[in-house]
């Protein structure tokens, strides 16, 4: 994963802000009500819920009352498994410079810089909670 913050991300998060607002109402809650909530357009919806069911953060359910709710407790999932299920694994050995894994460890005079800072991001996004982000207490 590249260490910079995506659109798809951002989304990812209205969404699920959303989500644990309504968690309350006992109903899912549909794409296009997501859609009037966010402002994320309703196929992009399916496809965000998509990627963050297969990470078990949300469920769904088809049909003319069906929709979407969350699954995971805010409190106790990090924003790195949200991240993850978004943008795939934080991996030390990529290059932003070069978009691949790092083929020049040996002498590179970035990596291990690179490599600290990216290891420093991993832990606090392991540390941080989705709760912390969906309430904005992100000290």
């Amino acid at each position: 994963m590249k260490l910079v913050a995506t659109r798809r991300v951002a989304q990812a998060i209205a969404l699920l802000r959303c989500l644990a607002e309504a968690d309350h109402v006992g109903r899912p809650m549909s794409a296009d009500t997501l859609e009037r909530a966010t402002g994320v357009a309703a196929p992009t919806i399916r496809q965000l819920m998509q990627t963050l069911a297969h990470a078990a953060l949300v469920s769904s359910v088809a049909g003319p009352h069906g929709g979407y709710w969350i699954t995971c407790e805010p409190r106790e999932t990090s924003m790195r498994v949200v991240i993850e299920a978004m943008e795939g694994p934080i991996d030390s050995a990529f290059c932003d410079l070069t978009s691949v894994a790092c083929e020049r460890i040996d002498h590179c005079a970035l990596h291990d810089v690179w490599r600290r800072a990216q290891d420093g991001f991993a832990r606090d996004l392991t540390r941080l909670t989705l709760d912390e982000v969906l309430t904005d207490r992100v000290a």
